[in-house]
């Protein structure tokens, strides 16, 4: 079985095991039922979104499918390969791998 959850699904679970009503406009699902081993409904696409506004100053964008992961990375900074220590060398890495260097 694949095992699946997001973090949208964390409130509407909370929701569902305190008894509570689970507004529509929520965005995830109660796990409750797969908790309890009823129903085996998994999403086809998980979608992320992680945000390093720090020291790394980027964001990821992601989706995935069990067959398919599609990641995206924006840098805030316009040259983000001239950042300071590692966080610069991961990014002159992948400007390298797309011929951006």
């Amino acid at each position: 079985m694949n095992v699946c959850a997001e973090t949208a699904d964390i409130a509407p679970t909370i929701l569902d095991i305190c008894g509570l009503p689970i507004p529509e406009q929520m965005d995830g699902h109660s796990l409750l039922p797969r908790m309890m081993g009823q129903g085996d409904k998994v999403p086809e696409c998980v979608f992320a979104h992680t945000l390093h506004e720090v020291i790394y100053r980027h964001e990821h964008f992601s989706v995935r499918s069990d067959r398919y992961k599609f990641m995206r990375t924006v840098p805030f900074a316009a040259r983000p390969e001239r950042m300071a220590g590692n966080v610069g060398e991961r990014f002159a890495r992948l400007a390298a791998l797309l011929g951006r260097s």
